[in-house]
């Protein structure tokens, strides 16, 4: 039993390593408009990867373009509909398993600093969900968003949450200066993700009465989960990151053509000033 003790308490770290971290699932919940499938994806990894105390140079880096990345294959009509409905089951299933394991721990295996207890874990596993929702509030303390293509109320939200990233449009970002709130938010949801960590620990390696057969069962069924959503979480910001780089290069070359048509106004006024000075006139030869 101290094997699996030892095994287990390395749980939660192990898969804090494999999961997502709160700047991934943030930028599909503000950027992305898909609260929902962020959620869910959020809900299916019970641990997140963690992150250093005001360290946020640049919320919106993992969507910025760099050279040799693979880019998602273009997917069109019932593909794209297939995908996404097989986006939502395996969430939905990768939630499932979660909860269904952590259910079957709490009851069929005692915690020696709790015997009485046995929710410890599923509370462990559903944190998890405060501590993404932390992390989107910091995001929107530092990001205003214009998407084309959206509509408003309800049903244009339900909408959103079903349309995949790649046919959302063009996504533009203006950041905004850092305010106290975003310091304090992106403060509170590293430290909400370090005591996390801290709690799956003494849960996990408190455990009696689990072999170590058993102990790699419940850690290979937690992987299973969160190698899933990670995978589904990397296609939506590959997705994303597209419209996003194709926006960015479209407003840039409009910025160009902005320099261009002042500078041919400064020139060609010059150019008028110049005619003026000299006494020529245009369409006239000077010998």
């Amino acid at each position: 039993m101290a094997s699996a003790q030892v095994l287990l308490g390395l749980t939660p770290t192990m898969l804090a390593v494999l999961g997502p971290s709160t700047e991934e699932t943030s930028v599909l919940f503000v950027v992305g408009r898909r609260p929902l499938l962020a959620l869910c994806l959020a809900a299916g990894c019970p641990a997140v990867f963690p992150m250093r105390s005001f360290d946020n140079s640049d919320p919106v880096g993992i969507l910025k373009e760099r050279e040799g990345r693979l880019q998602p294959p273009s997917l069109q009509g019932s593909r794209e509909k297939m995908v996404m409905i097989a986006q939502y089951a395996l969430t939905v299933m990768a939630t499932l398993n979660i909860a269904t394991v952590s259910k079957e721990l709490g009851v069929q295996v005692v915690c020696n600093f709790a015997p009485h207890l046995t929710y410890l874990v599923l509370l462990w596993a559903f944190l998890i969900l405060i501590i993404h929702s932390s992390g989107a509030i910091t995001l929107m303390f530092r990001v205003r968003l214009a998407a084309d293509g959206d509509s408003d109320g309800t049903y244009g939200w339900i909408r959103t949450q079903f349309t995949p990233s790649s046919k959302r449009g063009l996504v533009r970002i203006r950041l905004i200066p850092e305010n106290y709130y975003f310091t304090f938010f992106s403060w509170f949801t590293a430290i909400l993700t370090i005591c996390h960590v801290i709690y799956g620990t003494l849960v996990f390696s408190s455990m009696l009465f689990i072999s170590v057969r058993d102990s790699l069962t419940v850690i290979a069924r937690y992987m299973a989960s969160v190698i899933c959503c990670r995978i589904i979480l990397m296609y939506e910001l590959a997705s994303l990151r597209s419209s996003f780089n194709l926006a960015a290069a479209e407003g840039s070359e409009m910025g160009l053509r902005e320099i261009f048509e002042e500078n041919s106004e400064a020139h060609g006024s010059n150019a008028n000033v110049d005619r003026i000075g000299t006494g020529r006139v245009p369409g006239m030869q000077t010998w």
